[in-house]
């Protein structure tokens, strides 16, 4: 196995014992109220996935495909995270001396952005797995 698989692995393992901690911390308990009030906005689109009646397993892929095939889960409220953190930058910035809101909020952008879309998918997608297959299925509305 190359060097470079085992850095995957093990980066991959970090990040899961982060998510864990995080979940067995109780913040991402939001994530599951945010992607309820996703999947009733798209039962539609996973009727359309699941023609027939599927195992948990297959119920969580399908979960998961929506997500990220849609990409953004809560608008608003990922709107407001990263401001967080933009606004976070901007401080740290300032304890530095550099007071442009403008530039460090498009410095953020432009290094951080994508990154913490990554993360946040991936906390979205660990949430998932953490739900009970008979809230997963109402909220799905192909509870039994």
């Amino acid at each position: 196995m190359s060097q470079l698989s085992l850095d995957k692995t093990d980066t991959h393992e970090a990040e899961r014992r982060i998510l864990e901690q995080l979940w067995h911390a109780g913040r991402l308990q939001r994530h599951i109220e945010a992607l309820e009030r996703f999947y009733s906005t798209k039962r539609d689109e996973f009727r359309k996935l699941l023609k027939s009646k599927k195992d948990n397993d297959e119920l969580v892929e399908i979960a998961k495909f929506l997500v990220i095939e849609n990409v953004i889960v809560d608008q608003l409220a990922e709107t407001l995270d990263q401001m967080k953190e933009i606004e976070s930058e901007i401080w740290i910035q300032g304890e530095s001396g550099n007071y442009d809101r403008d530039q460090i909020a498009l410095q953020w952008t432009e290094r951080y952005a994508q990154a913490w879309r990554q993360w946040r998918l991936k906390e979205y997608l660990f949430a998932i797995e953490q739900m009970e297959s008979e809230r997963l299925a109402q909220c799905l509305q192909y509870a039994s």
